[in-house]
């Protein structure tokens, strides 16, 4: 009786604790596909629930996402996260923590709650986002290049190269570079920066045009530019471009070594355009007169004209070898040394309406004189010129059809008329000059002809002007 009695008591005592490892093993079993007892995941309490549907409580859309795709011409263009459900998922994370947790020590988070914080990765529906990127106009453009084609085009501008073989995009690179992108969650692909380019064999043909090419690039983007006088004038590349000799059907005329030849009669027509803007000779010029107010004077000897032989020459060498330059046009030779035509701040003005003669000198007055000029009245009127002083003379004897004149001082400046002094007159100024005038010359006092002569240089610009 007594042993029975044992026996219950042990029974009774042993089967709570036979019941409650049991159970507690068979909550670790539990536990093998769930989350242990205190378990907290990124905030969320995460006991006894699945990685499905802990990772659907986690899950963030995606739906604002952009990316920025830009092309080869810098166009851009996007794709939502919206367009290709795109969402962060946590699957990976989730699932190593319930191979790492200890299952049958989860009585051990009573007191100790087991707390991750875990990253999540893109994830994204991939067909949907390789349709979307064949309906970009950077995939249908390189999708429709199915021949690519190497060709010298004229534009507006001037000759442009085609080479569809240089920046082709293999549209099978564009869309594995798209959905990586998208996987990392970049914002911004350029593809200037990516491995994103076919690669073509060229042919023969293609070859010889690039090459042609280079030959015509070189020569259109030769830098010619003139400066003289204030003014500018540069040969554009769309001009040189015209110079480039080509056939009725556009084919570029080649000599016999296969270099480029040009057009001269182009180049001729860019020289006249040349000489319009630098020619000073034979052009009026509009004057400030010494006493006020302005005037136009033919400028009939004092000038420039460019010479077109010589740049007509010259342009054609520097376009065919590409030859840079920057400078003053060539100039026809003059029979004084009169630079460029500019008359400057050294000068003799002749005012025949107030019978006076002024003498500049780096812009300072040297000298101011009555003068007496041709006799109007007579038909023998001093004529309005921009000339310039084109000799001197001392002791010379002036004959015409009916005189001879004994001068000190003689400095001719147009043609047959010349500044020289007049002994004979006891005048100067006033109207003298309309009935009893010069037969073309501008008189002097003997002293103002005197400083004049020892000052004045040969080329020195003469103004006659009423």
């Amino acid at each position: 009786m007594k042993y029975k009695s044992w026996k219950i008591l042990t029974i009774v005592l042993l089967l709570p604790c036979c019941l409650a490892i049991a159970a507690y093993i068979g909550i670790g079993f539990y536990y093998r596909d769930t989350y242990t007892f205190g378990t907290y995941i990124n905030g969320v309490y995460a006991t006894g629930q699945t990685t499905g549907k802990i990772d659907s409580v986690l899950k963030e859309p995606l739906e604002e996402y952009v990316l920025e795709i830009t092309d080869l011409e810098g166009n851009i263009e996007e794709i939502r996260g919206g367009e290709v459900d795109m969402s962060f998922h946590y699957e990976e994370g989730l699932q190593e923590i319930i191979e790492n947790q200890k299952t049958f020590l989860w009585g051990y988070s009573f007191w100790h709650p087991s707390v991750y914080e875990i990253t999540g990765r893109i994830q994204f529906d991939h067909d949907k986002a390789a349709d979307t990127v064949k309906n970009l106009n950077v995939y249908k453009k390189a999708f429709n290049d199915k021949n690519p084609q190497v060709k010298i085009m004229k534009g507006k501008d001037g000759y442009t190269l085609r080479d569809d073989t240089k920046d082709a995009i293999d549209t099978e690179k564009l869309v594995r570079l798209v959905l990586a992108s998208m996987e990392d969650g970049e914002t911004e692909l350029n593809l200037a920066q990516t491995d994103c380019l076919k690669e073509y064999k060229k042919s023969s043909q293609m070859e010889e045009t690039l090459r042609l090419f280079q030959k015509i690039d070189k020569m259109q983007s030769t830098h010619m530019k003139y400066v003289m006088n204030g003014r500018e004038l540069t040969l554009q590349k769309k001009e040189i471009a015209d110079f480039i000799a080509t056939d009725e059907k556009g084919e570029f005329l080649l000599d016999s070594l296969g270099d480029l030849t040009v057009r001269e009669e182009r180049v001729e027509a860019f020289v006249t355009r040349l000489s319009d803007t630098f020619d000073t000779l034979g052009k009026e010029v509009e004057w400030k007169k010494a006493g006020g107010g302005s005037v136009l004077v033919d400028n009939a000897t004092f000038g420039c004209a460019v010479d077109k032989e010589a740049e007509i020459q010259q342009i054609t060498t520097s376009v065919l070898y590409g030859i840079d330059q920057e400078r003053e046009p060539f100039l026809l030779p003059s029979e004084a040394d009169i630079g460029t035509g500019e008359i400057g701040d050294t000068y003799i003005e002749v005012d025949m309406s107030e019978q006076m003669l002024y003498y500049y000198t780096d812009g300072v007055l040297y000298l101011k004189t009555d003068v007496v000029t041709g006799a109007t009245n007579r038909g023998r009127g001093t004529p309005e010129k921009v000339c310039y002083v084109y000799g001197k003379q001392r002791n010379r004897t002036l004959r015409g059809a009916d005189y001879a004149a004994f001068v000190n001082y003689w400095m001719p400046v147009y043609g047959n008329i010349g500044i020289h002094d007049a002994k004979w007159r006891k005048e100067f100024g006033g109207d003298i000059y309309k009935n009893g005038g010069s037969h073309g010359c501008i008189n002097l006092p003997k002293e103002a002809a005197e400083k004049i002569y020892d000052k004045v240089e040969v080329g020195t610009p003469v103004v006659m002007y009423y």
